[in-house]
């Protein structure tokens, strides 16, 4: 009888020391789970809550003006942006072969701020130079885009193909090939003019 009171305080003893620490653990479990929770649910709100640069080029108003539009499309202000393009992003039609107002002579486009929704636009060819038939143009860069918000830098890198552009600009034919056009309009002219005089 005494063997089975001792067994029994042992049983007892270890199914309490089994619950409290297990409802210790379940406690720790919970907590680990509620601050991982916690942290993701900061970062997704950081990410929300913060600038977004991109880049582009556009035809705007005619296919033939081509337009660098730098666009903030977050809800925060970046600072200090930089972008730099690989090869050098370059103007065909400007004798300085740079985009003018906002790219320095080194390919660099340093703007000190770019506030939520706003836009920067800069012509930067014109499609009637970049596209002629004798101008080879490499349309494929490599853009870095680096700025800052809240001691934080985004480097951010994108390939960039703008080739499909070319499809929007107007064709311009050589001289020959203008001249041979009049001729067969003065041609055309000429035998409808004979055909009318016959009847």
């Amino acid at each position: 009888m005494l063997f089975f009171q001792a067994c029994n305080i042992v049983l007892s003893s270890i199914v309490n020391f089994l619950i409290t620490h297990f409802s210790s653990l379940l406690s720790f479990s919970g907590l680990f789970i509620s601050f991982m929770i916690l942290k993701s649910t900061i970062k997704a709100i950081n990410e929300q809550n913060r600038p977004f640069i991109s880049f582009s080029i556009e035809p705007i108003k005619k296919p033939t003006n081509l337009f660098f539009v730098i666009r903030n499309t977050g809800n925060r202000t970046a600072e200090s942006v930089e972008i730099t393009s690989t090869p050098k992003l370059e103007s065909l039609c400007s004798k300085e072969k740079q985009i003018p107002l906002i790219m320095d002579k080194d390919g660099k486009i340093n703007i000190s701020c770019v506030a939520p929704n706003q836009e920067i636009k800069s012509f930067f060819d014109h499609g009637l130079y970049r596209y002629k038939k004798e101008v080879s143009t490499d349309d494929k860069i490599v853009l870095t885009i680096k700025y800052n918000y809240k001691k934080k830098l985004y480097d951010e890198k994108m390939e960039f193909d703008f080739s499909y552009i070319k499809s929007l600009a107007p064709k311009i034919d050589s001289p020959e090939d203008i001249e041979k056009n009049i001729m067969q309009i003065a041609n055309s002219i000429k035998s409808i003019d004979e055909s009318v005089k016959s009847k």
